[in-house]
């Protein structure tokens, strides 16, 4: 009976052992796999930081880049600017109230005297001439056409104030009778300055006479052979 007492111990004690090596199976097996599931939870977390990192990464390179874009199609529209102001050079009378463009065609601006019928040109404030009885001026135009009275050659530069371009170019000059009774010293717009001669019929022109420091053109009267 004492034996069979030692032996329901014995059984029991192992039943018992067994069952906690199941249990302690059991507790390992399930920290293991919280251990898993918390390692994957961790990747998956750092895989999503690392998706948002290289997402934010990304627009901010596409927002550079577009910025970058910006500044060069800006940087671009501004030398095209400075580039087509500089292929445009503004046209400028040399002198202001001398000449004008009119419906009709260009004309010089003068003055003429109401009482002897003396043109001026340019305007002048008083009639010089002296057997003129009572000095009165209207404003006057004068053109388009007239009669070379008297030509020559500048062959060599004028000494200053007068402006030409480099190098310097001989041209011809003369005293023009306009149509309308102003005679007047002019430029004679031609290629071939030794080609002009006297009575020759001239037209008013509006040209270029040279050209200022920033490039502009310094317009002036002169008459071309017709």
């Amino acid at each position: 009976m004492a034996v069979r007492k030692k032996g329901a111990k014995k059984k029991a004690t192992k039943k018992k052992a067994a069952k906690k090596a199941v249990k302690k199976k059991a507790a390992k097996k399930t920290a293991a796999k919280k251990k898993a599931a918390k390692k994957k939870a961790a990747k998956k977390k750092a895989a999503k930081k690392a998706t948002k990192k290289a997402a934010k990464k990304k627009k901010e390179t596409k927002r550079s880049v577009r910025k970058v874009t910006v500044k060069k199609a800006s940087a671009k529209k501004a030398a095209a600017t400075s580039t087509a102001k500089k292929k445009a050079p503004e046209r400028i009378p040399i002198a202001a109230g001398l000449f004008a463009e009119t419906p009709e065609g260009p004309r010089l601006l003068g003055s003429r005297c109401t009482t002897c019928g003396t043109p001026y040109f340019p305007k002048a404030d008083l009639c010089r001439n002296p057997e003129c009885s009572e000095s009165r001026l209207e404003e006057a135009t004068f053109g388009p056409y007239g009669t070379i009275w008297s030509c020559a050659v500048q062959n060599y530069p004028p000494p200053a104030p007068a402006r030409f371009d480099e190098p310097y170019k001989p041209y011809a000059l003369g005293v023009v009778d306009t149509d309308d009774g102003l005679r007047v010293v002019s430029r004679i717009a031609t290629d071939d300055p030794n080609s002009v001669e006297p009575n020759m019929r001239a037209e008013l022109v509006i040209e270029p006479l040279c050209h200022d420091e920033s490039g502009n053109e310094l317009l002036t009267w002169m008459f071309r052979p017709v």
